[in-house]
């Protein structure tokens, strides 16, 4: 018993000795080889800051070699015993050892530390959480760390101006400094022919030594004076409500690349100057993106679609256009500018974007592979300057989506974007690819249907990119416009090419898939739009996508009893008997002889009701049965109820398919022809710790894992197939172009409940400590509020289109005069004020130019393109007898909050780049003072004072100082009626950098 003591004795003795042991000192100095290279020296620097920011102690930089410490960081290039993009931490000799492969590799390893510090990255700027980290320098993290993925990358898409047609070379650069936070290395452009200039197409002659076109054809890029393109209407950025004009400079708002040649270029001399602006500026930002190991893609659609102008070029040296000399020659001179004009790492070709929608003909296969052929040789006799790819809509024709393989070289890559906007699982093809091809799936970060709302689709990506990766792919795209209000969504798609273990139960297992037919699927059919105006309707998008020669559908439906009606237009024949056919359901023939030309003639909308059939084997059948020309359809729409089950009543149900389109109010894309993908999954991974990581970061501890509960209750879709039971609500659609607001007959006290996570989040706000941890959670709080508002509104607008059919059956004018001023004009008036609110809201969340493009979208498309407030003023008037009422208009006042904005705001600048900051001041008066630039060394000395100057009305500009071998902290303050504002919020306590490479 003594013995036991005795142990017993020693081993408190020992605890209570450890218990005292001396704290491991924390790191006094970094150390960085001699003669850096740049990427180091910044991988150095950025260690700095991030220690400064998170505890507030400046280790200073030194060489290896002078006077070393006790305890250091120590950041060292291994390319020996590391692989080029693999990196290590370490802790050796009570020193932490940062080593890379190479000085990129070494960045990695700098952010990763950042990371573990407590800092997290996304692609609109950094989060600095507001409570310091305590722990040690030493101890927060070690580890080796190699990507899944050789390439990792982004596709900013262009046309709409929530994406990149609005982006400054501030964008531009802001977006490649964060990416490589994040640890991507790929940066890719797609060209739609004659609408954008990111790639010139013409003959090697009309260029001059530097690149610099000399002969072009008009193109632009999405602005608020170009009407037409994608549903937006021209629109003086002055005519905005809320006082939204004063977030723009002037009353057209553009990309430099287009200014003063608006809304298109005229004459040869403006043509070429769009081309040679946008050079320039690829050149200035690719040639920056390199320096941080960001490699660059860009190209166009094939086949090759040439130019009136450049025709007429060819036509004047007797090459016909279409022959394989012309585009021998255009390929030639697309090459040429680019080797001349700027960096790049790989071309890129893509494949009709019909081919998404059914099954391509022969001819165009054909054609698209002979183009792809000319392409890839000219290249070859050029050298190979730079890689060469090939993407699309789809991998391939659906019936081969293989095709490629064969006909490409073994270094390039095939890549595509997921179909139905990311709905549909990776293209069983890649896996089928050989080994030795690289593929690149290109994953939708967000959809154009709802782009003015947010969109989480963490779950969804995980689960993309864990099947890429058990496939064998060795890159991910991630497609997208707007940056803020998807972050999860990018945080995902980056963690998962580094980390998968933790989430995915499957990692490491060997691919497995069951390709098993599904009872959702089309058979045959071609899809086309004629874009064409069709009568009787407001629904232009849903009649004019349509699909020719179609065999049939075979539906999943619950069992039950339903009724289908069909949408037609005749866009094709001038007159009857050119196409008639007959219709089956479940095998029964029942609507005979269609000629839908002899029933409402050309370019009109007619409908076509079966009876009502029975479902008994949850699939529906529908079958077509040409007589004369092909078969066609532009949709359907599925009603009835569902069987009873037992004791269970059945229930109302509703389906609705754009035939050869995609998501359009509440109709579901098309339906697929091809085998569906592992369907007995859910379409979603878990999202959980992603969710926990973002919130608590964002927002802090206090509340991080009940707003991830509520974020990841909104993430992605239900069941397995991955367009049906969204779980963000989408009050907007595709109508008359992306992110309209849909009316919604559905009573707003019904659909309210969809939006109760909003008052959720409102409840928390409360417990949140710390300014920019509130700033943060305010932007989502306004970016919820917004959506919510939009819902409603869409309710609103529902029943005023009742009242409006109401007011119609209606025989005497008394009757309709008082049932105007009674009920109609209320709501209209509450229609104009729940829009400011909805503005409101949005204005509030303007810190990109992601924001900034859904707030032309709303104004320019749902409100005066659509018609959304407006759409029966006339009609109102002729009824009513006289002018409406004033309130019905909008307010052009700014009342909300003060805020000072910082648009794209920038953290790393070039060497020796001349960097001027904007800031725009909402709701300041004119007695108020001028925005001030407080600055200074990284936590040395005291903040010296810049008054900006004020650029026009409310902007104003600031030439930061010289700051070359030094960072600079800085922060922007601004009295407003006695009450002093602070970009960031956080400041003066923690502030925005800037460091130059």
């Amino acid at each position: 018993m003594k013995k036991h003591w005795n142990i017993i004795g020693l081993l408190i003795l020992s605890i209570f000795l450890f218990s005292f042991k001396p704290k491991e000192k924390d790191p006094e100095i970094i150390y960085l080889r001699e003669n850096p290279t740049p990427g180091m020296q910044l991988a150095a620097t950025e260690v700095q800051k991030y220690v400064y920011q998170r505890t507030g102690k400046l280790l200073p930089i030194k060489k290896f070699g002078k006077g070393k410490a006790v305890s250091a960081i120590m950041l060292i290039c291994d390319s020996m015993k590391l692989e080029p993009e693999a990196f290590s931490l370490s802790v050796e000799n009570s020193s932490l050892y940062l080593k890379g492969g190479s000085d990129v590799a070494l960045l990695y390893a700098a952010y990763q530390y950042a990371e573990l510090l407590g800092v997290r990255f996304t692609l609109h700027g950094d989060i600095i959480p507001d409570t310091p980290y305590q722990g040690s320098l030493l101890q927060c993290g070690k580890g080796d760390y190699k990507p899944l993925f050789a390439l990792r990358g982004l596709l900013p898409f262009h046309d709409f101006p929530e994406g990149p047609d609005l982006w400054n070379e501030d964008m531009y650069k802001s977006c490649m400094t964060q990416m490589v936070k994040m640890k991507m290395n790929f940066f890719s452009l797609h060209t739609y022919p004659h609408v954008e200039p990111n790639v010139w197409v013409g003959l090697p002659e009309d260029m001059d030594k530097e690149g610099n076109v000399t002969y072009s054809y008009p193109t632009t890029l999405a602005n608020t004076s170009r009407p037409g393109a994608w549903g937006y209407s021209a629109m003086d950025t002055r005519d905005y409500c809320c006082g939204a004009s004063a977030l723009f400079k002037d009353s057209i708002y553009a990309s430099p690349l287009v200014e003063g040649l608006l809304p298109w270029p005229k004459g040869q001399d403006q043509m070429n100057e769009v081309f040679n602006r946008t050079g320039a500026l690829w050149d200035d930002a690719f040639s920056f993106g390199k320096q941080l190991g960001i490699r660059f893609c860009a190209g166009l659609e094939s086949p090759l679609s040439i130019p009136k102008e450049v025709a007429e070029r060819l036509k004047e040296k007797n090459i016909a256009p279409g022959s394989r000399e012309a585009k021998e020659l255009l390929y030639k001179g697309i090459f040429s500018r680019i080797q001349k004009r700027h960096p790049l790492d790989y071309f890129w070709l893509w494949t009709p974007e019909g081919w998404t929608w059914g099954t391509p003909s022969k001819e165009s296969i054909q054609s698209t592979v002979e183009d792809v052929q000319i392409a890839r040789s000219v290249l070859s006799e050029m050298g190979d300057p730079f890689g060469f790819g090939l993407s699309g809509w789809v991998l391939g024709p659906p019936n081969d989506t293989k095709l490629f393989d064969q006909y490409l070289p073994a270094g390039d890559f095939m890549s595509s974007l997921s179909r139905l906007v990311g709905q549909e699982r990776i293209d069983l093809g890649y896996k089928e690819l050989s080994n030795s091809r690289m593929k690149m799936p290109v994953l939708w970060l967000e959809d154009d249907p709802a782009l003015t709302t947010p969109q989480f689709w963490a779950g969804r990506l995980r689960s993309d990119i864990a099947e890429s990766y058990a496939a064998g792919c060795s890159g991910i795209v991630g497609n997208f416009w707007r940056t803020r209000s998807i972050a999860p969504n990018i945080i995902a798609m980056a963690d998962a090419c580094w980390e998968q273990e933790d989430w995915n139960p499957d990692f490491g297992k060997p691919y497995q898939y069951v390709p098993v037919p599904t009872n959702d699927i089309r058979i045959g059919g071609v899809g086309t739009n004629y874009y064409r105006h069709i009568k009787g309707t407001e629904d232009q998008y849903l009649y004019n996508t349509q699909r020719y020669d179609l065999e049939g559908f075979k539906v999943k439906v619950p069992n039950g009893n339903y009724k289908v009606t069909f949408l037609f237009s005749e866009t094709m024949f001038n007159e009857p008997e050119k196409r008639v056919f007959h219709l089956k359901i479940q095998d029964s023939e029942i609507l005979r002889n269609i000629d839908v030309f002899k029933a409402a003639g050309r370019d009109s909308a007619y409908t076509i009701t079966s009876g009502m059939v029975k479902v008994d084997n949850y699939t529906l059948n529908i079958q077509f049965e040409p007589v004369v020309g092909p078969t066609f359809l532009s949709g359907f729409i599925i009603e009835g109820k569902t069987a009873d089950v037992n004791q269970i009543k059945g229930t109302p149900y509703r389906r609705c398919i754009d035939v050869g389109g995609g998501l359009y109010k509440d109709f579901e894309a098309d339906l697929s022809e091809q085998v569906g993908n592992k369907q007995q999954k859910p379409r979603d991974m878990s999202a959980t710790s992603l969710y926990q990581d973002y919130a608590c970061h964002e927002f802090g501890p206090e509340v991080g894992n009940r707003v991830a509960a509520i974020f990841e209750s909104l993430d992605g879709t239900v069941g397995n197939e991955g367009h049906l039971g969204f779980r963000m609500p989408r009050p907007a659609a595709w109508i008359t172009g992306p992110g309209v607001i849909q009316p919604n007959e559905t009573p707003w006290e019904e659909e309210a409940v969809k939006y109760a996570f909003v008052d959720s989040l409102y409840a928390l706000r409360g417990l949140i400590k710390g300014k920019g941890n509130k700033a943060r959670f305010d932007y989502w709080l306004n970016t919820f509020s917004c959506l919510r508002t939009m819902g409603e509104l869409g309710c609103m607008r529902g029943l005023l289109d009742k009242q409006m059919q109401e007011l119609s059956a209606l025989l005497s004018e008394n009757e309709k005069r008082s049932f105007v001023e009674d009920k109609i004009l209320p709501l209209r008036i509450d229609l104009s004020r729940k829009w400011e609110q909805m503005i409101g809201y949005l204005m509030q969340t303007v810190y990109t130019s992601g924001e900034l493009g859904t707030l032309i979208n709303l104004e320019s498309q749902t409100r005066k393109t659509y018609g959304f407030l407006t759409k029966y003023d006339k009609e109102l008037e002729t009824a009513y007898g006289k002018i409406l009422p004033a309130e019905i208009g909008l307010s052009k006042t700014y009342s909300q909050s003060p805020r000072l904005i910082v648009l794209n705001e920038r953290t790393v600048l070039d060497k020796e780049e001349d960097y001027k900051m904007e800031v725009v001041v909402l709701g300041m008066t004119n007695s108020d003072k001028v925005p001030v630039l407080m600055y200074r060394e990284l936590g040395k000395g005291k903040f010296k004072a810049i008054k900006m100057v004020c650029e026009k009305g409310n902007i104003f500009s600031v030439q930061i100082p010289d700051n070359t071998g030094k960072t600079l902290e800085y922060y922007v303050s601004m009295e407003i009626e006695g009450k002093v504002l602070s970009y960031p919020a956080s400041a003066p306590e923690k502030n925005s950098t800037w460091v130059r490479l």
